[in-house]
Order: structure tokens, then sequence, then C-alpha cells
């Protein structure tokens, strides 16, 4: 089959698109409270996760707060160890068998993930990067017309989100409305929504580049 290797071409390939809500938009310090994860492929869901993660000294920023609709009392009732949520995230994460799907990862929700690990007494490890596909740098890529490195798919994406060009609007929001994916504004940078229409931008992405 023509361009079988293609991911449009896989409607089984399942993929765990994830995101995190943060203490603040610290890279080092700032630690997820908020983890969501959507397991799909491209007919079919397969698992829907909406966690929060416990810290006893939890400090989020007025800003984060405000952005993310941060409800201390549902927090307060929902959180859970974030020893626990971290490894049944990473389950996923680390199955070479699942392409992770995330918006702005290379530059945000990495470095949150390390944290969380940090806090944990664990290493880092970015083993998972290998099987990312980052829907910002994608976007980037559709936007500037730069053809995919498909032998060296990570580096590729590296370059496509460190991109910076007047006029170049690539926020999951604009992503989704260019085509028809109209998001709640009211919903979103929540974790639980994001992942929903984040996972269905892909699947338009992908239709518009050699991935």
């Amino acid at each position: 089959m023509i361009n079988e290797h293609l991911l449009r071409s896989k409607p089984k390939q399942k993929i765990c698109c994830f995101d995190v809500e943060t203490e603040s938009l610290s890279l080092y310090y700032s630690r997820p409270w908020q983890v969501s994860w959507l397991v799909r492929d491209m007919f079919n869901e397969y698992e829907v996760q909406n966690r929060y993660i416990f810290w006893k000294d939890l400090n989020v920023s007025e800003g984060a707060k405000r952005v993310s609709h941060f409800n201390e009392v549902l927090y307060k009732e929902k959180a859970e160890d974030s020893r626990l949520v971290l490894a049944q995230l990473e389950q996923l994460l680390y199955d070479d068998n699942i392409i992770k799907i995330g918006h702005n990862i290379l530059n945000f929700d990495t470095y949150q993930l390390t944290t969380w690990r940090r806090e944990l007494g664990l290493k880092p490890d970015y083993s998972w990067l290998k099987q990312l596909r980052d829907t910002n740098a994608i976007e980037k890529a559709i936007q500037c017309q730069i053809v995919p490195d498909l032998d060296n798919i990570l580096t590729w994406q590296y370059k496509c989100i460190s991109i910076r060009k007047k006029g170049l609007k690539t926020s999951l929001s604009t992503s989704c409305k260019r085509r028809g994916i109209e998001p709640d504004e009211a919903l979103l940078h929540d974790a639980g929504y994001d992942v929903k229409i984040n996972s269905q931008l892909f699947y338009k992405q992908i239709h518009e580049i050699e991935i």
C-alpha cells in the first residue's frame, strides 16, 4: 500500500493524548496538579482519565488559577497520591506501541513531568519522547510548509517548535478553529477538555502532512 508508513494509514494505531495543568509557568519548579489522558485510535476511545495530583504544599499562582479554572474545593476532594497517578500515566508513556500526543509538550509539559519525577526522588527519563508527536510543532510545520524528516522525527519537531515568525499563530484554539473544530473557550486550559479537542486536531493534521 502506498504511504502505509504514514499515521493516516494506520487507523488502529493507539495514541495517548495527555495534558497537565500546573502551579505556574516555571519550567523547573512548577508541579502539575491535574493530568488528563485519552487513549484512542482513529475511530474508538479506550480510556479517558482526569486526575488530580496531591501535593501537601501545593502553591498555584493566581494567574494559573485563573487560566486553568483551579477549584480548591474540588482539588482537595479528588487529589490522589502523586506516585500512584504518575505510575499509571507512565504505563502509557513508556509503552512503545502507543504514540504520545500533546500540544506544546516539547516546550512545557516535558519539564513538568521531570519536576514531578524529581519531587518523588526519581531520575529524569525522556525515552518516551521518541514516540511523541507534538501538535504544536506539527502545526508550525504545516503553516510554514516544512517537509517532515521521518528518520529524525524528534529532532525535526524540536526545530519546528522553535520557529518564531510574525503572524504565525498555532495555539490549540487557533489550530482547531482552522479545521472547523470550535472549542469552548470557557473550557480551554482544563486538561480534561484539552485532550479531547487536541486528539481531534491531531487526526485532522495527519491528513495534511506526511508523518
